[in-house]
């Protein structure tokens, strides 16, 4: 069992991965371990995750929306997500979601208040949001270590109608 990162006590089981995951491929960890009974440490080079440990043997049908740097699934499809919600497959490491700390594992539970179990509920949400005309979309997130986070993520510019830049012409006259 693994009880410590860098001499760093770890208390939940929710620590070690974020202790892991700040840390940069190619450095060195010291980790603490009790095996046979008794404590030891051993040194390890950490390495790039080729796979993320989310995605399932059999690919869910996942679904992205671009303008987030988001790829979803269910939760019901990526063990370990839970059995609501939408789970993060894939965060674009430039995109908007990125930027705001989202993470492959984080699971997306609402969206605007309305619950959400698919990648089409996301989208939805979304699509209901841009036509109202909000700038910002809320999502409520079950982050790897089961907190509750809210983070608002900006949905891109709305492109004006034709009627729309008509309308902006003449008030420019």
């Amino acid at each position: 069992m693994i009880v410590a990162v860098d001499n760093t006590p770890i208390l939940k089981s929710g620590e070690l991965a974020t202790r892991i995951g700040s840390m940069l491929p190619g450095t060195s960890a010291t980790i603490g371990v009790v095996r046979d009974g008794g404590e030891r440490t051993i040194t390890v080079r950490l390495e790039q995750l080729l796979v993320t440990p989310f995605k399932s043997a059999a690919e869910p049908q996942s679904q992205q929306p671009s303008h987030l740097g988001l790829t979803l699934a269910p939760a019901t499809s990526i063990k370990g997500a839970g059995a609501a919600g939408v789970a993060i497959v894939e965060v674009a490491p430039n995109g908007p979601a990125a930027q705001k700390g989202l993470a492959a594992g984080d699971v997306i539970v609402g969206v605007s208040n309305q619950p959400v179990n698919s990648p089409a509920d996301v989208r939805n949400a979304i699509a209901q949001a841009e036509k109202t005309g909000r700038q910002d979309i809320l999502l409520r997130i079950k982050t790897k270590d089961d907190r509750i986070a809210f983070v608002a993520l900006p949905l891109p510019a709305q492109q004006p109608s034709l009627w729309g830049r008509i309308q902006s012409w003449i008030h420019s006259l």
